[in-house]
């Protein structure tokens, strides 16, 4: 796997889990405006984004993103939202944190 920046391999793991295949490479997005995890992702047949929520506030915050694109929809939407939304919403909080702590 070529990799650019350290990701946790159990990040890794349920990316592809929740995409049915297998994670070829990924490099780090460092933009945005939260602290969510953006990884540009690439397997044999397609790229692409995931967010993945670090904190609970970023988790509650990408779940109300899934909602609202989830309710809308028109020519002016991504092709890329064929992929799991779930994929967005990956609950991971830092090691040892838990929710509700």
């Amino acid at each position: 796997m070529q990799n650019y920046g350290m990701v946790r391999r159990d990040v890794v793991v349920r990316i592809e889990r929740l995409i049915g295949a297998r994670v070829e490479s990924y490099m780090p997005v460092v933009d945005g405006y939260t602290a969510a995890m953006r990884l540009l992702c690439s397997t044999t047949r397609t790229r692409f984004f995931a967010k993945i929520g670090t904190t609970p506030l970023t988790c509650q915050c990408l779940r109300r993103e899934m909602h609202v694109y989830n309710c809308i929809s028109g020519a002016f939407m991504p092709l890329e939202t064929a992929l799991p939304w779930a994929a967005l919403a990956l609950d991971l909080p830092p090691p040892g944190m838990r929710r509700g702590v």
